[in-house]
């Protein structure tokens, strides 16, 4: 068992979400096989918008992966980074490499074709939201169930007024997408101690983490105890607003992957494994192939 389950308070019930009721997730970025990926059970799926050619998948093929093989209703959301540029998306622009916009930063050393941006400035933005190319107005047309936000947290490190600016961006985003579909989702992914601003928890329906139990210092290694439970206790104040908590820790063993679901049971959030790469289809119940 995980070093964290003997020193974390213990729950009387499990924190479920009355939003939505999630027990399984899956979360799959690249090399999407339609055929393999519409026989998956799972409550909640996470894809990319556009296939790996960058073309934008169309509504038919987004209703047909919202269903399940049970026939059940499956909520589907698009990934969508905030907090970095990337090379491959529609808005990119080949001029960019001689005469970079003034927003656009460096490229991320860890994530080829991805690039640090001022995510306060308002041309940025607007290839986010508020137009009829931008990316979250795209994603709303497709008819997906919400967007999965990542890199919210690319504020780190910048001072409190670059975090200030992020939680404005998320809830300016939060409102334009539900001023056009007022049950649109907003999950954000990492960046947790955004939480303790109630505000920002208001514009956020849930939250998903990577690498809550392992793999933060070196691959396959557990997490310090004391580095999970500093997390959880940021987590917990949305999980404690019946909010739904997703974790999905990468390229886990048999025993590992066991130690993690024993755990993320534990704590009362709901786990999916996958590869760093997230191009493997999901398994039932949010295990991986």
């Amino acid at each position: 068992m995980l070093a964290v389950a003997s020193l974390y308070y213990m729950r009387k019930t499990p924190l479920t979400s009355n939003l939505i009721d999630i027990s399984s997730w899956g979360y799959q970025l690249q090399n999407l096989n339609l055929a393999e990926i519409r026989d998956v059970q799972l409550d909640l799926l996470v894809i990319d918008h556009a296939d790996d050619r960058g073309q934008a998948w169309s509504s038919e093929v987004i209703d047909q992966l919202k269903t399940n093989p049970d026939g059940s209703h499956r909520l589907l959301l698009a990934y969508l980074s905030i907090g970095e540029a990337e090379r491959y998306r529609s808005y990119w622009e080949a001029s960019w490499d001689k005469a970079p916009p003034v927003w656009l930063g460096n490229e991320n050393p860890n994530w080829q074709g991805n690039y640090a941006v001022d995510y306060a400035n308002d041309e940025l933005q607007r290839l986010i939201f508020g137009q009829k190319e931008a990316l979250l107005d795209v994603i709303i047309n497709q008819g997906f169930d919400g967007v999965y936000l990542d890199r919210v947290d690319a504020y780190y490190g910048l001072g409190l007024e670059r975090r200030s600016e992020m939680i404005t961006f998320v809830a300016e985003l939060s409102s334009y997408a539900r001023s056009i579909h007022p049950d649109f989702l907003v999950i954000q992914q990492n960046a947790e101690e955004l939480l303790t601003d109630a505000s920002h928890r208001e514009t956020v329906d849930g939250l998903a983490k990577e690498d809550l139990l392992f793999n933060v210092r070196n691959a396959g290694e557990e997490n310090p105890p004391s580095m999970i439970i500093a997390s959880t206790r940021f987590i917990d104040l949305i999980a404690q607003e019946h909010k739904p908590v997703l974790v999905v820790e990468y390229d886990l063993n048999q025993d590992q992957a066991e130690k993690a679901s024993r755990a993320i049971n534990e704590l009362g959030y709901t786990l999916a494994l996958a590869n760093r790469r997230l191009s493997s289809t999901p398994a039932q119940a949010g295990g991986m192939r």
